[in-house]
């Protein structure tokens, strides 16, 4: 499922303010809770590879993205905590558990992988308190191409790894098209910049959704 961050976020202000009914307060502007530093762990398997080599920056791009990589939960984190946070909810936590790993091969074949991961966000707004649960669980695959700047990624015949969500104001379920990030935030075309460290993505048709970042593994 792919939501356009900025209506997605209309969206659940108007709920978030509307939800709680005459007894809405005004709700603080304090920052989410969460890290705000990416990972800068690197990987020594990167240091002397042929595609640092600048002279053509479309081979560099591919050369620099085949291994195994994973999610970065600081990037992760700090990304859904500014989004809810821009929808006016305050004290926002943001928690994750579990992972998810990236395999890209040198022959175009990749695999996304979640391994129980969760992600628990919660936040106070003038209509009550969100709470909203991801989990990806599973695994997808399919061919992957490059560009010096955009990674496609085409899944195969088993379909997108989606998150199961739920989201929820004051226990009160709310619909899933008001959820504020896309269930597959790794899917279709997205720019890339790859480095020794790993790669950061954006989706190329939502441009102000969170980015989405991995660290290369081994």
């Amino acid at each position: 499922m792919k939501t356009s961050a900025p209506s997605a976020l209309a969206a659940l202000a108007l709920c978030l303010s509307a939800c709680g009914g005459d007894d809405s307060t005004e709700a603080s502007s304090s920052g989410a809770d969460t890290t705000t530093a990416p990972s800068q762990e690197s990987a020594s398997s990167g240091e002397d590879a042929d595609w640092q080599d600048e002279s053509d920056p479309a081979l560099r791009t591919q050369g620099c993205l085949v291994g195994e990589f994973v999610l970065d939960d600081d990037v992760w984190v700090t990304g859904i905590g500014d989004v809810l946070t821009a929808s006016d909810l305050s004290g926002v936590q943001v928690d994750v558990t579990g992972r998810v790993t990236v395999t890209l091969e040198s022959d175009g074949g990749y695999v996304v992988t979640g391994e129980d991961q969760r992600t628990t966000s919660s936040g106070s707004s003038p209509g009550g308190q969100l709470l909203w649960f991801m989990t990806f669980d599973g695994s997808e695959s399919g061919t992957w191409e490059s560009t010096a700047s955009a990674l496609t990624l085409t899944a195969g015949d088993g379909g997108r790894l989606a998150a199961d969500q739920e989201i929820s104001i004051d226990g009160n379920p709310l619909p899933t098209d008001m959820l504020p990030v896309s269930g597959s935030p790794w899917s279709d075309t997205l720019t890339v910049t790859c480095d020794t460290d790993g790669f950061v993505t954006n989706p190329a048709d939502d441009p102000e959704a969170p980015d989405v970042a991995f660290r290369r593994v081994g």
